[in-house]
């Protein structure tokens, strides 16, 4: 039997809902999308409240025409403006009299570092419960500790837990509610981007996600399945045009065009050239001297943010690890990956998203997330509390009282 799921991706300048299949020759096929721009979100408040229904609604519209067929659940993403990570470095004892260690002991010693948070006393909602590693009797770290032969006393964890805001919850209740959309559960798009796009080994030794939107900029470090740093910077690829479009006078669309230009890493062999628009029919060139100052202030006020939060970060990122761009803001530009390794001294990568349906670096966020839901709701759901690394859905405990007074048997057909 097929699995199909409903992801809603909100962007900082657009929506995204993807509803994905599992296919018979690859993980899951996405079988609809509906892709609306809008205001976005500043400072943890939405631009346009009062237009964010409608937006929504268009989304899965758009989607369910494609899909041919309708949306009854979705997942939720949880914009990084609206999560708080936190960690905890726990033990336990190993409850096998040999010393073996199971999925319990496991278990145990992330209930242990919720326990050393609060976490029950915590106003928000815990979306996600990762481990980013494990350690028997302080021995070496890994990820798998029931699959090694070693056995032991004491099992010891670092758990991260990523937390929605409480209100960001509630308003999507009620939003999805009054639609008669069930909302299944959330998401976080910075782990699902990281666990998606980085390389298991180069998790395990720790590594990077800049993830440049429209309006800002998330910084994340990921060791093992955690994020175990995450930040904010409030710029963004939309800047950097209005950067461009104020002082070329210009419109936002055509500083759009010169900012995807311009390289930024200038080629050797490469003669200095002007760069073209078309406005109102009239056709303009800039020097590209004058593009590059143009979004100089943003540019520097970006990197300025990003090296900032490498050395908040400290010593989660170790200095050889790797670092990963995407988002529609920055990494389309010419060079960007390299000029970001030239300035931040790490190498970076470009992460993009591959689908038949959703390509490019602004669909990384959304793929990521469905691929963290299909890490959850495969066969392997049964036993997705117990088991580390997979999602822990806040939600799940909500609506559980909801879900067992409408359980039928039956599931949602969609319509002729």
């Amino acid at each position: 039997m097929k699995t199909t799921a409903a992801v809603i991706d909100f962007g900082t300048n657009k929506i995204v809902t993807a509803l994905a299949e599992s296919g018979a020759f690859s993980r899951c096929e996405i079988r609809g999308t509906g892709t609306v721009p809008y205001s976005g979100y500043k400072d943890g408040a939405w631009i346009e409240p009062i237009q964010l229904p409608g937006q929504v609604k268009q989304s899965l519209a758009a989607a369910e025409l494609e899909a041919k067929t309708h949306i009854r659940e979705v997942f939720v993403s949880v914009p990084g403006e609206y999560i708080t990570v936190k960690l905890a470095d726990a033990e336990v004892d190993i409850m096998s009299p040999d010393g073996r260690i199971s999925e319990d002991d496991m278990d145990a010693v992330h209930d242990a570092a919720a326990e050393s948070l609060g976490l029950e006393k915590e106003s928000g909602v815990v979306i996600h419960r990762s481990p980013a590693w494990f350690s028997v009797d302080g021995g070496k770290k890994t990820m798998t500790p029931i699959q090694t032969a070693r056995r032991g006393k004491k099992l010891r964890a670092l758990t991260s837990f990523i937390i929605a805001d409480a209100a960001f919850v509630h308003e999507m209740q009620e939003m999805f509610s009054s639609m008669q959309v069930r909302i299944r559960g959330f998401v976080t798009p910075a782990l699902g981007q990281a666990i998606l796009y980085i390389p298991t080994e180069e998790r395990d030794r720790t590594a990077a996600l800049i993830d440049v939107g429209y309006l800002n900029t998330e910084f994340s470090v990921v060791e093992g399945d955690a994020i175990v740093f995450h930040k904010v910077i409030p710029l963004g690829g939309g800047f950097i045009a209005a950067d461009i479009a104020a002082n070329l006078s210009v419109s936002m669309a055509s500083a759009e065009k010169l900012k995807r230009q311009f390289p930024l890493v200038a080629d050797e062999l490469e003669e200095p050239r002007k760069y073209e628009i078309t406005e109102e029919g009239e056709r303009m060139s800039f020097p590209g001297t004058f593009v590059a100052r143009a979004m100089a202030g943003t540019m520097d006020d970006l990197l300025s943010g990003l090296s900032e939060a490498i050395k908040e970060a400290g010593p989660a990122l170790g200095s050889r690890a790797k670092v990963y761009l995407t988002g529609g803001g920055l990494a389309p530009m010419r060079g960007a990956a390299d000029w970001l390794s030239d300035q931040l001294d790490y190498t970076v990568r470009e992460a993009q998203a591959q689908s038949s349906k959703l390509s490019g670096f602004q669909f990384t966020s959304v793929l990521g997330e469905i691929d963290q839901v299909f890490d959850t709701i495969e066969p392997r759901t049964a036993q997705e509390d117990s088991l580390p690394g997979r999602l822990v859905s806040g939600m799940k405990n909500l609506l559980r009282k909801e879900e067992q007074e409408e359980e039928t048997g039956a599931e949602d057909k969609p319509s002729e």
